[in-house]
């Protein structure tokens, strides 16, 4: 909760942006976590890993791994709470967006 008191302490933190690269062809660029944005880009590279596994046949099994990626992306995201005072949260963010990690 921000209070009068707590504002006389605020401190703008810059921090670094979080990057994909999509088939080659497209660089996707967001804020990075606790941003509603960071947390999509973070499961969607778990999706577009998804998607280069996906197999004819399969195709409902992967849209329920797609529905509990993102549920699951979101639960992390209200359980992380505020990213200045989880440590290792930047170089996680880093490791999770790698192209084949």
């Amino acid at each position: 909760m921000y209070t009068k008191d707590g504002s006389v302490h605020y401190q703008v933190r810059e921090t670094q942006p979080l990057r994909i690269d999509y088939k080659g062809k497209y660089r996707i660029t967001s804020s990075s976590a606790p941003v509603s944005r960071g947390v999509s880009l973070l499961a969607l590279t778990v999706v577009f890993r998804i998607l280069r596994i996906e197999l004819e046949g399969v195709r409902n099994l992967v849209s329920v791994l797609r529905s509990r990626r993102y549920q699951f992306a979101y639960t992390q995201r209200t359980l992380l709470g505020d990213p200045d005072l989880v440590p290792g949260l930047e170089a996680a963010q880093d490791e999770w967006t790698k192209p084949d990690a």
